[in-house]
C-alpha cells in the first residue's frame, strides 16, 4: 500500500523523533510512506522564495515532498481569527495533496491537526483518510473539529479520553496512544548526566519537555519540598522559551538550586530520564491536558522513576502505580514529591506502549480502513 502522511508540523519536526516518524520508520517495510511537508519562514529574505518551490528527495526509507507554502509574517494575528492561517496556503496544500494522490498513485491518506500551518485537507479525494487526532487543542474552535469528522473515513485517537469523544463524533475511531522506547530507556546512561551537572548525591526533580501549567505551583512545590530536602534540586531539560524562563526565575526566586540543560539532542534525552529521582508533569486540570497522551509520563516510567502529575482524566484511565496524581497547587505537589522520594513504586507493564506494539495494531487499523473503503459520514 502506498501511503500519503500530511503530518501536524513540518518534516524538520517530524525527524526529530515524532509519533508520525516512528510510525513511518515501523511500517516501512510493509508499506512506502511518503510525506508532505514544507518550509517555515519567519522574516523575509531572498531564501524565502524556496517556500514557493516544490521539491522531493528521500531520507530516512521515507519519500518527503515539499509542497508550496506563502510565508505568513503575521503570525498569530492569522491563527486567532481563523484557526486556518492564510487561505492561499490551504489552496496550495490541499491542490498538492490532490496531485500527489493521483501522481503517486496513493492508496490511502494520514492528517494530523496541521489547520493552522496549512489549512486542512481536501474533501473530495477518492482515497480513504485518516485522521490522527493527536491531542484535544480544537475545543475554541469546534466548527474545525467538524470539518476534521466529516473528511475522514476514520480517526486514530491518542488517548482513551479522545477516543470516547470520537467514537460520538466518527463510528470508526481507534484508541492508538503515543509509544515509548523501551530499548532506548534500558540503555540509557544516568550517571553520565549526574556527573556532567554536578547533579552527584542529590535528589533531582525534573522537567523534560516543558509541557506544563503557565502557573507556577510546582515550581512553588519543590521549593516547599527543598526546604525539608538540602540535596533537592531541580532539572530543566529542553528548549523551554518563555515558560521556561519564568519557570527559572520563579525557582531561583524562591532560593531552588536550578540547572537548565537548554535543547539536547533526541539521543541523549533517555539519559536524563535515568537521572531522575523524580519526574514531574504538572499541567492543568482543563480539556487539552486531560485529553493528553503524556509521551513524559511514559518515559519517566520506562526509566523506571516515580512521577509526580496533575489529577488528570487520562493519567486516571492509565492508573500507573508509580504516578502520584495531586490537585495543581503547590501544597499538593511539594507533599507528593516528597512522597514519591520516599517511595519505590512498582512498576507499570508497558509493553502496550512500545512502538512495536503500537505499530503492529496501526498496521491493523490501515488493512480495515483499507478493506471498507470510502465511509463518510
Amino acid at each position: 500500500m502506498r501511503i500519503l502522511w500530511l503530518p501536524h508540523n513540518d518534516w524538520l519536526f517530524i525527524r526529530r523523533g515524532q509519533r508520525e516518524f516512528r510510525f513511518a520508520q515501523a511500517i516501512k517495510d510493509v508499506h512506502d510512506v511518503h510525506f508532505v511537508t514544507w518550509l517555515k519562514v519567519r522574516s523575509w529574505s531572498p531564501a524565502a522564495l524556496d517556500s514557493l518551490r516544490t521539491k522531493m528527495w528521500r531520507d530516512a526509507g521515507l519519500t518527503i515532498h515539499q509542497a508550496r507554502r506563502v510565508p505568513n509574517f503575521l503570525g498569530q494575528q492569522v491563527h486567532e481569527r481563523s484557526a486556518r492561517g492564510l487561505r492561499i496556503n490551504e489552496l496550495l496544500h490541499q491542490h498538492e495533496v490532490r496531485q500527489l494522490v493521483h501522481r503517486e498513485l496513493i492508496d490511502l491518506v494520514i492528517c494530523g491537526i496541521s489547520h493552522q500551518l496549512v489549512g486542512l485537507p481536501p474533501d473530495d479525494l477518492e482515497v480513504p483518510l485518516i485522521f490522527d487526532y493527536l491531542d484535544y487543542s480544537l475545543e475554541a474552535w469546534a466548527e474545525v473539529e467538524s470539518e476534521y469528522m466529516g473528511i475522514a473515513d476514520a480517526v486514530i485517537c491518542t488517548s482513551e479520553v479522545l477516543a470516547n469523544r470520537a467514537r460520538r463524533l466518527h463510528p470508526h475511531s481507534y484508541y492508538l496512544p503515543n509509544g515509548v522506547d523501551l530499548g532506548a530507556a534500558a540503555a540509557a546512561d544516568g550517571k553520565r548526566v549526574r556527573a556532567e551537572y554536578g547533579l552527584d548525591g542529590a535528589n533531582v526533580v525534573s522537567l523534560i519537555g516543558v509541557t506544563a501549567s503557565s502557573r507556577p505551583f510546582y515550581i512553588d512545590g519543590i521549593a516547599a519540598a527543598a526546604r525539608e530536602d538540602s540535596t533537592l534540586v531541580f532539572l530543566l531539560v529542553g528548549d523551554g522559551g518563555a515558560l521556561g524562563d519564568a519557570m527559572i526565575e520563579r525557582a531561583r526566586e524562591l532560593g531552588v538550586r536550578t540547572f537548565a540543560t537548554g535543547p539536547v539532542p533526541p539521543s541523549e534525552v533517555a539519559d536524563f530520564f535515568a537521572a531522575t529521582d523524580v519526574g514531574l508533569y504538572p499541567g492543568d486540570q482543563t480539556p487539552y491536558f486531560d485529553a493528553a497522551c503524556p509521551l513524559k509520563v511514559l518515559e519517566y516510567s520506562a526509566a523506571g522513576k516515580p512521577v509526580v502529575a496533575t489529577d488528570l482524566a487520562e493519567l486516571r484511565n492509565w492508573g500507573f502505580p508509580n504516578v502520584h496524581l495531586a490537585a495543581p497547587t503547590a501544597e499538593a505537589f511539594a507533599s507528593e514529591i516528597k512522597l514519591a522520594l520516599r517511595s519505590q513504586p512498582e512498576q507499570p507493564e508497558l509493553d502496550r506502549f512500545s512502538w512495536s506494539a503500537l505499530s503492529a495494531r496501526l498496521l491493523e487499523i490501515l488493512s480495515e480502513v483499507s478493506a471498507r473503503g470510502k465511509v463518510r459520514h
